[in-house]
């Protein structure tokens, strides 16, 4: 307080206040910590001092008060000249300049799934967004029902209170119906969705085109099934399921799919366990099966396969404990695009799955690890030599993606395609050898080995050097059928979907 405190900048106006304050206070602390008495002098001149510093004190309060109303209303100018900014910038934005249909297709790419009311977030941003939404069928086709619901009744009553308001606003269009329930324990499963919500829901199944299940205890699947089980869907084309729990989920599905006639994907991914005592599948149409999931025993699953007459694609990823030797093999003319999903156990376990089949017509063929294999796990031709022995002749298209295979192994497999169209290998983790030598074999003995090879694909994660591309562009030029050559490195693995669509 040696100084006046500055108020106003412009003015220089200042709260002139005592200047003895700190000094006072040092001589008091002394006298403080001694104990001794003040002089008799001293003490009457105490209360004018007192009194003098209250008043100074009063003045302290009225200027911070009036300061901090200041304080408050600069900050409530500055809100209203940022909100001024946001508005003008708004104004500017280039998603204003966009047609109707790209907006709307950006809506679509802004809804998630997992947040079944982001729709209606959308709709609220203004009038102009929300007229485009409520025309934007598809906006309200996608619904989400998560069976772990609130534990008290007033809140479970409104729980998915945006479901008929989905129902009615996706105006009789096909829907896409989420199923969803994490909760773990017996203790839990004690609640469930309000009758209403799902007397609204299942009322429209007759316009569900997919459903996804995903769910961790098999109570809920027992629940979804007293509730489907006197319901058809005349219109279900895509059945996905994804289970965790313990118990068999594959025949708790079985009345779903006797349920949809048209039912042309059919999904398992998890721990559906299945026997020789399961329920047979009943007849169908479908054409699309992926099982990426354990199983207690494979003649059951080849079974399964067996059964889907119209079915072409098959993608297995599953995990078997028992294979009976005797059994029968399986002939499936029908089937004609296989991808085969690596895990990170032995590959032992994937001639289990295809020594029972023998697939005369396949022509696509995808081996891919999703996670991308250890190199001390190879493939090996003789895991594949069984299926490659039914299906040489057939076999056009091959992808490797993401799994480790030697040159020698993957030189015998070529060996035995001869009219391969198009091959595609990412070799993440593969050595410079390896790699030269697919690529000397291939510039080689193309025009002897594959004659027919219009497309091929070679990326891997290692420094491309000039002789590498001498020997792709050569084999380019020679090579009349080909047509498409590609030779680089990390590919983004979002496009590993991409690749195994035939």
């Amino acid at each position: 307080m040696n100084r006046p405190i500055l108020i106003c900048f412009n003015c220089g106006a200042g709260l002139d206040v005592d200047a003895s304050y700190t000094k006072s206070l040092d001589q008091d602390l002394e006298l403080l910590r001694s104990g001794d008495a003040l002089l008799s002098a001293e003490a009457p001149l105490f209360p004018q001092f007192i009194m003098r510093a209250e008043f100074d004190l009063i003045r302290y309060d009225r200027e911070i008060k009036h300061h901090l109303d200041t304080i408050e209303r600069l900050r409530r100018d500055r809100a209203e000249v940022e909100e001024y900014i946001k508005q003008k910038k708004s104004l500017l934005a280039p998603i204003r300049r966009l047609p109707p249909e790209l907006l709307c297709a950006v809506f679509k790419e802004a809804i998630r799934v997992e947040d079944p009311t982001s729709s209606l977030r959308i709709a609220l941003v203004c009038s102009y967004w929300r007229r485009l939404a409520l025309g934007t069928y598809s906006l309200w086709s996608t619904i989400t029902l998560d069976l772990q619901c609130p534990f008290s009744k007033s809140s479970r009553d409104i729980y998915g209170a945006w479901i008929p308001l989905y129902l009615h606003r996706s105006e009789g269009r096909p829907l896409q119906v989420v199923f969803r329930d994490s909760r773990h324990n017996d203790a839990d499963l004690d609640t469930w969705p309000s009758q209403a919500v799902l007397s609204a829901l299942f009322a429209e199944a007759r316009r569900w085109r997919e459903v996804h299940i995903s769910f961790m205890h098999s109570r809920s699947f027992y629940f979804l099934r007293e509730l489907i089980k006197v319901i058809t869907f005349p219109g279900l084309e895509l059945l996905d399921v994804t289970y965790f729990g313990g118990s068999n989920g594959i025949d708790a599905m079985t009345s779903v799919i006797l349920l949809a006639p048209n039912l042309r994907t059919l999904s398992f991914r998890g721990h559906l366990l299945s026997n020789n005592d399961g329920a047979p599948m009943p007849p169908n149409k479908i054409r699309t099966f992926r099982a990426d999931m354990v199983l207690s025993d494979i003649g059951h699953f080849v079974s399964t396969i067996a059964s889907m007459p119209e079915l072409t694609h098959v993608t297995v990823g599953c995990f078997t404990c028992r294979y009976s030797v005797d059994r029968p093999l399986e002939v499936l003319s029908h089937l004609t695009s296989l991808t085969l999903l690596m895990h990170d156990y032995s590959y032992n376990n994937l001639q289990a799955i295809i020594k029972p089949l023998l697939l005369p017509n396949l022509s696509s063929l995808s081996l891919v690890h999703e996670k991308g294999a250890s190199t001390r796990c190879f493939l090996k031709f003789a895991h594949l030599e069984h299926l490659l022995q039914s299906c040489a002749d057939s076999l056009r298209w091959l992808h490797i993606l993401y799994l480790p295979i030697e040159a020698k192994d993957l030189i015998l497999v070529l060996e035995k395609i001869p009219g391969l169209h198009e091959l595609v290998i990412h070799w993440p983790k593969t050595s410079r050898a390896s790699m030269e030598a697919i690529i000397r074999y291939l510039s080689e003995t193309r025009q002897v080995k594959l004659p027919q090879l219009m497309s091929l694909e070679l990326v891997w994660c290692q420094e491309i050097d000039e002789r590498m591309v001498m020997d792709m562009v050569e084999m380019r030029t020679t090579c009349t059928p080909l047509h498409r050559v590609s030779l680089g490195r990390d590919v983004p693995r979002a496009n590993l979907i991409d690749k195994t669509k035939r």
